[in-house]
């Protein structure tokens, strides 16, 4: 079983983060969510260079990361995200 992990830099005001968490939890993929406008996200936001919403980054069991994604992100193209990095999840 696959021991990636998604972080998700958003915020509840954006329409398109919304959809996003949305798609997660249909496929019931786990997500940890960062507030992107909250002031104690923000080094965290500068460190991985969050400047449009939402931001996903795919994390290996070492915390680094393998992939992202950055804007709107359609179904299709999540299911694809899921298929790669998330075998038999």
């Amino acid at each position: 079983m696959s021991k990636n992990k998604i972080r998700l830099f958003a915020s509840l005001d954006c329409r398109s983060c919304l959809k996003l968490m949305t798609l997660l939890n249909r496929a019931k993929i786990s997500f940890k969510y960062i507030d992107a406008f909250k002031d104690e996200t923000q080094k965290l936001c500068d460190d991985n260079n969050v400047n449009d919403l939402p931001h996903m980054q795919i994390l290996d069991e070492k915390n680094e990361v393998i992939a992202e994604h950055v804007g709107f992100l359609e179904a299709e193209q999540l299911v694809n995200y899921i298929d790669q990095f998330f075998p038999h999840s």
